[in-house]
């Protein structure tokens, strides 16, 4: 005996957990109950590196919901560094702007990818 297959659809996808077709458009799976995840959702962490290697501390825009006091912390240092630039000291300017580079870039790349892929779920 063979079942009754059915194609899938352009609005439907397979659930992760139990295998079943279900609609897109479906938050949770009618066969197991599992909640879908909102690709929509999710960031893109090569895009989040990018912009941590190009454009430094405004990585931290992207990923906006976890990493605010990061860029604002930046942003409050950057003030004083130019403050203290206009007074003749360029190293401070240099040194946080080369440090600010420096801590967006790592902490970005030591981000599980797990992170980005759930990113929707933080608080």
């Amino acid at each position: 005996m063979e079942k009754n297959k059915r194609t899938l659809q352009s609005d439907e996808y397979f659930c992760s957990s139990c295998g079943e077709m279900i609609k897109k458009a479906a938050e949770i799976c009618p066969k197991c109950g599992v909640r879908m995840k909102s690709k929509e959702s999710s960031k893109s962490k090569t895009i989040a590196v990018l912009l941590a290697f190009f454009l430094g501390m405004w990585t931290w825009v992207y990923t906006w919901k976890t990493d605010q006091y990061k860029f604002a912390t930046v942003c409050f240092l950057g003030v004083i560094a130019w403050i203290a630039a206009v007074g003749g000291s360029f190293e401070m300017l240099i040194f946080l702007s080369l440090g600010t580079w420096a801590w967006a870039l790592i902490s970005t790349l030591i981000r599980p990818d797990s992170f980005y892929q759930n990113y929707n779920e933080v608080n």
